[in-house]
């Protein structure tokens, strides 16, 4: 059985906020049956996904690794980048996309996500 990627019940939400998050990721990774991968790397036609991580120490960018290999092996075409690469990533052309981000101090946002 797959491990489908959950918010802890430590994370700083709402219930609210962690059921839909749950949601969205079951949903996201429930997808069947995977599309059929060549050496690791998706099919042509994979879907794209969006990984945008904003990371201070290097736990929200370990973590949108991990999502993106989960995502790939889903048949998703993942490409991580970070926040400040939000240009880049055209969020206006639309399509699917998971942010994760961090935060330190009082709720700042980490040097990679600070232009986001």
């Amino acid at each position: 059985m797959t491990n489908i990627p959950h918010i802890p019940e430590t994370a700083p939400f709402t219930l609210e906020q962690r059921a839909w998050l749950n949601g969205f990721l079951a949903g996201l990774f429930s997808q069947t049956p995977p599309a059929p991968q060549l050496n690791g790397a998706p099919a042509a036609n994979a879907e794209p996904l969006l990984v945008l991580f904003g990371s201070q120490t290097g736990s929200a960018e370990g973590l949108a690794r991990r999502v993106a290999k989960e995502a790939q092996q889903r048949g998703f075409a993942p490409r991580v980048l970070a926040l400040n690469d939000h240009e880049q990533a055209n969020l206006a052309a639309g399509g699917k996309a998971v942010i994760i981000s961090s935060t330190w101090g009082d709720g700042e946002p980490p040097d990679k996500a600070v232009n986001f």
